[in-house]
C-alpha cells in the first residue's frame, strides 16, 4: 500500500487566532449597532429627544446633533405667552439660521436674547421654530426661559 502524501499547506496559527479575534470584535460591533438602531439610537424616538412641559410652555428639542448640521427647537407658548429668551452663551454657539414665525422684535441683554411674536390668533398657543446650527462638537449647553420659568437645553454635538 502506497504511503499518502500529506497536503503542503503553510499554516500560521498565530495569524490565524488573531484574525478570529478580529472576527469577533466585528461581531460585537455590528452587535452592538444593530441594538442602538433597536433601541433608536440611531433616529428620531424617545431616547433622542427631549420634551420640557410646563404651563407656560412646550420645549422639544433633539439630544444629539451633528456638527454643521441643521438643529430645530420647537417652542410652544401657553396661555397668552408670545415671548422667551435664550441665553447669550448658547447662541454665542450655534448660528440661528431661521425663526418661523418671524419675531416681533429681538432684544439682547447682557445674560439673554429676548424673542417677541405677535399673540396666535386663537389666544392659547403660540408655536415657535428655531432653526439652529451647531458650530463645533461636544457638549452644547443653554438656557431657556418664560415668565421666569427656566430650562437647560443640552445637546451632544457630534462630527
Amino acid at each position: 500500500m502506497a504511503r499518502l502524501r500529506e497536503l503542503e499547506i503553510d499554516e500560521d496559527i498565530g495569524f490565524q487566532r488573531k484574525t478570529w479575534v478580529a472576527q469577533r470584535a466585528g461581531w460585537v460591533l455590528l452587535t452592538l449597532f444593530i441594538l442602538t438602531a433597536c433601541w433608536g439610537l440611531t433616529g428620531p424616538s424617545g431616547l433622542t429627544s427631549v420634551v420640557h412641559e410646563t404651563e407656560a410652555f412646550r420645549l422639544e428639542f433633539p439630544r444629539f446633533g451633528r456638527q454643521d448640521a441643521d438643529l430645530f427647537l420647537k417652542v410652544m407658548l401657553k396661555g397668552g405667552r408670545h415671548s422667551f429668551s435664550l441665553s447669550n452663551d448658547y447662541i454665542e454657539k450655534v448660528y440661528v439660521q431661521n425663526v418661523l414665525p418671524m419675531p416681533r422684535a429681538q432684544a439682547g441683554g447682557q445674560t439673554r436674547t429676548r424673542f417677541d411674536f405677535d399673540p396666535a390668533t386663537d389666544g392659547t398657543v403660540t408655536t415657535v421654530v428655531v432653526k439652529l446650527r451647531p458650530m463645533r462638537g461636544g457638549t452644547l449647553l443653554g438656557g431657556f426661559e418664560v415668565d421666569g420659568a427656566r430650562e437647560n437645553l443640552k445637546h451632544y454635538i457630534y462630527f
